[in-house]
């Protein structure tokens, strides 16, 4: 009885909470429409109220749930939450805002019309594309085409299918098809239908958000230990809103907590693997392996897997061994696949690529103290953003710093609520930070190769939200003493910073 009334308690304050930011922000506005002159206030003032209701009600749908689930069905929990709030996100934010969006949405639309490898058009990296395509991306050539707000939208939702073709450039051609599954099905779906390219958009950015729920719900079904931590993580702004985009970065991360999870899973049963087993490793092992380059030493992480899940030494040798090769064989072939095509048309790319291979071979001290800057300079910065910070929307969206940080607080709390891998031991924990130690140095290798001049003292373009999937090695570490935290209080926290971020750009996109 105490408990309930705690939690009818808890969830008043939670309440209350949403309601005051919801008035918090509308303050915001106003002050907003008299710094920057605006007369429309009546319309700007509807758009936000209706934005800004439904995601309330959204939210706190959310908060209902998430008070009244058992922590046995967490995994479902997750799946009813994750999918309200990834449609708070579907709602407000317009097509094309998500960092890097554009080049993924000609990525994803390039596949969809059968084209996986990248095409080259006078030795660029481009593709040809409907004329209708780029009337919808380039609709104000006045401002970028990230920049985009609740307005543009209804002019570009008219925009009708057209037969003549234009030439577009695209940075993200070298992501292979598995980043893009759910929103080339999207867009198949809306070609189907005759849906024009914003439809196209609206529906891959759907269905991608259903896919990467769905399948992060199965992770967490699948964990052992630690799943508390791993639902905090994947209810992240940055997490949830870059699922509701054109992106390669929540499917990234989907597969490599996937393969972890299932990993973890076999390890705690102990039961030799039965073909489904080999196979679901097989498809995991394969996925982390193309999503990118610098995540693909994570499978390494299939020797956690224990003598009793193989019928014998020799079989678990072998197995273990041709997984990791397989994977190995997936990235590399993808990788002379690419470059086999910048090669003929001999880009300019492939030429810079080459020079700055070869500086860092010749100058690796130099090299290794342009890491060390980066690290000293902005590993603040990286661990901001991992959960929600400036970066979010081709950082349009700036939270209050208050929140970022508190989202690094609640994360970092949830993990040490919860026992996880009573079996490990010290040379196992060594092995982990070793793997996220390299695996960190490879991605700002290749942020280094792909967006930093020649010459810069730091790697330049490198954002938090990169290492996001390596959080999920910690729950191969031992931790047999958690400390006493609601997990209920830690949720709704959660939530509320959710909030916060979901009515920023609310903001952010009226005009």
């Amino acid at each position: 009885m105490k408990e309930n009334k705690k939690n009818w308690i808890a969830l008043g304050i939670v309440g209350f909470l949403l309601l005051f930011t919801f008035g918090f922000y509308i303050k915001n506005l106003h002050f907003q429409f008299l710094m920057d002159g605006i007369q429309e206030i009546g319309k700007y003032n509807t758009s936000f109220y209706i934005r800004g209701g439904i995601t309330l009600l959204l939210v706190g749908l959310a908060v209902w749930i998430a008070s009244h689930g058992k922590k046995e069905n967490l995994h479902k929990i997750y799946l009813l939450v994750g999918l309200l709030l990834g449609a708070c996100y579907l709602i407000v934010m317009p097509l094309f805002v998500q960092s890097d969006e554009v080049a993924h949405y000609l990525r994803a639309y390039e596949m969809s019309n059968g084209h996986f490898v990248a095409s080259y058009v006078d030795g660029q990296r481009a593709s040809l594309f409907s004329k209708s395509v780029y009337d919808t991306i380039y609709t104000d050539l006045s401002k970028l085409p990230e920049y985009k707000t609740y307005e543009d939208m209804k002019s570009i939702s008219t925009i009708e299918n057209s037969d003549e073709e234009v030439v577009l450039s695209n940075s993200a051609g070298n992501y292979s098809f598995i980043n893009y599954i759910p929103h080339i099905l999207g867009i198949w779906v809306s070609k189907l239908f005759g849906g024009n390219p914003y439809v196209c958009g609206i529906l891959g950015r759907i269905f991608s958000v259903i896919f990467c729920v769905c399948l992060a719900a199965l992770g967490i079904k699948w964990l052992p230990e630690g799943k508390f931590f791993a639902f905090t993580c994947l209810l992240s702004p940055v997490f949830l809103s870059y699922s509701a985009s054109f992106s390669a970065d929540a499917t990234t991360i989907v597969y490599v907590f996937l393969l972890f999870s299932f990993i973890l899973k076999k390890r705690k049963e102990k039961k030799v693997l039965n073909k489904w087993d080999v196979g679901i490793l097989t498809l995991l092992t394969m996925a982390t392996s193309l999503a990118k380059i610098a995540y693909m030493p994570l499978i390494i992480f299939i020797f956690f897997l224990p003598k009793e899940c193989f019928k014998n030494r020799k079989m678990e040798y072998l197995c273990k061994g041709l997984l990791v090769v397989l994977g190995a064989s997936f990235n590399f072939g993808w990788r002379e696949l690419l470059s086999l095509a910048a090669a003929h048309y001999k880009t300019v790319s492939t030429e810079t690529a080459v020079a700055t291979n070869a500086w860092i071979y010749t100058q690796p001290i130099r090299f290794m103290m342009v890491l060390l800057n980066t690290l000293f300079i902005n590993g603040y910065d990286y661990l901001i953003n991992i959960f929600g910070g400036e970066f979010l929307c081709h950082m349009q969206v700036v939270p209050f710093a208050l929140i970022s940080f508190l989202l690094l607080l609640i994360n970092a709390l949830a993990y040490f609520t919860e026992e996880k891998n009573k079996e490990g031991t010290w040379w196992q924990c060594l092995f982990v930070f070793m793997v996220f130690a390299f695996v960190s140095v490879l991605i700002l290798i290749a942020m280094y190769l792909a967006s930093t001049y020649e010459g810069s003292p730091i790697v330049i373009g490198v954002q938090g939200r990169y290492f996001l999937p390596l959080l999920f090695t910690f729950c191969f570490l031992k931790m047999t003493k958690p400390i006493s935290i609601s997990k209920k209080y830690l949720t709704y926290a959660n939530l509320i910073c959710n909030y916060f971020i979901l009515l920023d750009m609310v903001l952010t996109f009226l005009y």
